[in-house]
């Protein structure tokens, strides 16, 4: 059975297979068949026709699916973005939006599609002395990004090293 230019699987029960339709899930596929008055035991290669064509018409009138499902959130994104809030300023830097830790991890979001989506400008931490600090600022600046600036942030000891211990005699 299609869907909205999805092939459902046939195996599968009927709440379920809804679900890999784009703008489904399984709230929303219970929802469309006790509309049309199915089981959500009944498998998909089970329904007939007139089933299949109650289900199709109920999605196609009621739901936003696919691609339009898409659309709609790419504009609420772009909405995000042109407004300038933070969760837009995330997403144009292309990192996690809700307030996951980006120290570590992150690193779907943190990629190559960061550079592409727009992280241009970068702040860079230098720590320690030696002759990879310049090379790890050259290789930035050859790969396309704009170093704001650059800060040292080796440890040093505000009130020198730890005495030795006193002798007991």
């Amino acid at each position: 059975m299609r869907l909205a230019g999805v092939d459902l699987p046939r195996n599968k029960r009927a709440v379920i297979g809804l679900t890999y339709v784009f703008g489904i899930g399984k709230a929303t596929s219970s929802k469309i068949l006790k509309k049309a008055g199915i089981s959500e035991d009944k498998k998909i290669n089970q329904l007939t026709d007139e089933e299949a064509n109650t289900i199709r018409s109920i999605v196609t009138s009621e739901y936003k699916v696919e691609g339009q499902a898409r659309g709609e959130t790419q504009i609420f994104v772009k909405r995000l973005m042109d407004i300038g809030c933070y969760r837009g300023l995330r997403h144009r830097r292309g990192l996690p939006v809700r307030g996951q830790r980006t120290r570590t991890n992150a690193r779907t979001r943190k990629g190559k599609e960061a550079f592409d989506l727009g992280l241009r400008n970068v702040d860079v931490q230098v720590k320690g002395p030696g002759s990879g600090r310049d090379a790890a600022i050259r290789t930035l600046k050859l790969v396309g990004l704009q170093v704001k600036s650059i800060r040292d942030v080796t440890p040093l000891p505000h009130n020198g090293c730890r005495p030795p211990k006193r002798r007991r005699v």
